[in-house]
């Protein structure tokens, strides 16, 4: 249920106003929020952009989690044919590593298999949330967290070469989601700046009498 009632105005900027305005580690927006300011977005003195903006982000979250998802499933997939071919992957590790041994080389791969499996489980779990809360501070550090990860995914391609697909579509959710945050902060801060600004222009309206 949304937080506003009837014909009430700018409700969530006035409780944002309450923080610094460069301090946007607590900006949130709920669905029912978004689609209650979709559908109402002329009680809040706001032109048919943000209406826009709204559109574009809601489209946006069901996208990057289709993309999440299928992410999901290829990484799963990624993963159990690794585990299969286990052996063929040792070899090559030790092939393109010729000091190691056929010991240290399966050291070495169930080493980069189970950090690649943990970071995975704290990896999408973590997308669906943020991307679900709409919270800045959390979409941020889940940008970061996707870049990371990707980058450590180049070692894993050792594994299997296959894991080439999840570090393209890992870059790909990192972009979006950088841009999921900016547009979450255009969201809210677009109204704010809208009324500032006729603000100023009714002042300066206002001192030319």
């Amino acid at each position: 249920m949304h937080c506003y009632k009837a014909g009430e105005r700018d409700s969530i900027y006035n409780k944002k106003d309450k923080n610094n305005d460069d301090n946007f580690d607590n900006l949130t927006i709920s669905d029912a929020d978004l689609e209650y300011i979709v559908e109402n977005y002329e009680q809040f003195d706001q032109n048919i952009l943000l209406s826009d903006f709204l559109k574009v982000l809601r489209r946006n979250s069901i996208l990057f989690s289709s993309l999440l998802f299928i992410e999901l499933i290829l990484s799963l997939f990624c993963f159990y044919i690794s585990w299969k071919k286990q052996k063929e992957s040792i070899i090559l590790i030790n092939k393109l590593y010729k000091n190691l041994t056929i010991d240290n080389s399966r050291k070495a791969y169930m080493i980069v298999f189970i950090s690649s499996f943990i970071l995975d489980i704290v990896y999408y779990p973590l997308g669906f949330i943020s991307i679900y809360l709409k919270k800045y501070k959390l979409l941020n550090f889940f940008a970061n967290f996707s870049l990371i990860t990707g980058i450590l995914m180049i070692f894993i391609v050792y594994i299997n070469i296959i894991f080439l697909a999840i570090f393209m579509m890992r870059i790909v959710l990192y972009t979006f989601a950088r841009f999921i945050c900016n547009l979450l902060i255009s969201i809210i801060l677009l109204p704010k700046k809208m009324q500032n600004d006729l603000r100023d222009n009714n002042a300066n309206n206002y001192d030319s009498i």
